[in-house]
């Protein structure tokens, strides 16, 4: 079993001047303090216009501030938004790469649809465009990583044939994390050759004892983000 920390920003009721900034740097004291007390692993999120809730927008630069600053806890971006108004997968990929470097191969990618229409809406994209831009980028990014030359003609992205710098040090790349509600939506895209002949291990924690009070947001937020990971630290496998 393993133990991991979720840091993601909430700053509560305005006035933020102050609020925002201590609770942002909070959070990577309580990265450091969680690889001194023996977590395994420190989880950022990121969010955009989500206010009070969330005020971390950056996942990837909130895990490069705590790895820069401890040695041994994993850094999972939990997750990464990869539709390209919000994230180019190139530069998902450039940066995960030199976060690898920086932290000497202790970065794992966490991504997601990210539907949520709050924030995607204001890229300019709508809750049902979601699934396909993430397909798109799941499969294009892991080829980044390992190939010399890439060259990519998708139906959201295209790149001409690029050497996309820098590698990562972990081999064959940084392990890949996927929240979902359902493996519905997301297994398709394991299951193709794409990904290294990626086999994840769908597992689901056991349902909880029936509870008598009424399921609030918060119990909804973690057995959508919580209860489903793909693979454990799914690390592609070549065949």
């Amino acid at each position: 079993m393993e133990f991991g920390i979720f840091c993601a920003a909430p700053v509560g009721p305005k006035p933020w001047d102050e609020s925002e900034p201590r609770r942002l740097r909070e959070d990577l004291e309580l990265g450091i303090a969680a690889e001194e007390a023996g977590f395994d692993s420190f989880w950022a999120p990121e969010h955009h216009f989500l206010e009070e809730y969330s005020h971390n927008a950056a996942s990837h630069l909130t895990c490069l501030a705590v790895g820069i600053r401890t040695s041994k806890i994993c850094l999972v971006t939990g997750i990464m938004n990869l539709r390209a108004p919000i994230n180019h997968p190139v530069r998902v990929a450039e940066q995960i790469a030199m976060i690898d470097i920086y932290t000497n191969g202790r970065i794992e990618r966490g991504s997601g649809r990210g539907s949520g229409s709050t924030e995607v809406n204001a890229f300019g994209l709508t809750n049902e465009d979601t699934k396909s831009y993430w397909e798109e980028a799941i499969r294009a990014i892991p080829k980044m990583w390992t190939q010399d030359l890439f060259s990519w003609n998708g139906k959201h992205c295209s790149l001409p044939e690029r050497n996309v710098l820098p590698k990562p040090i972990q081999k064959p790349h940084p392990p890949l994390w996927v929240t979902a509600t359902t493996g519905r939506d997301v297994l398709p895209a394991f299951r193709e050759k794409s990904l290294h002949e990626v086999r994840p291990a769908l597992r689901e924690r056991p349902s909880p004892p029936a509870r008598s009070r009424r399921k609030t947001e918060s119990d909804a937020y973690w057995e959508a983000t919580g209860q489903i990971k793909f693979a454990e630290k799914v690390m592609p496998r070549v065949a």
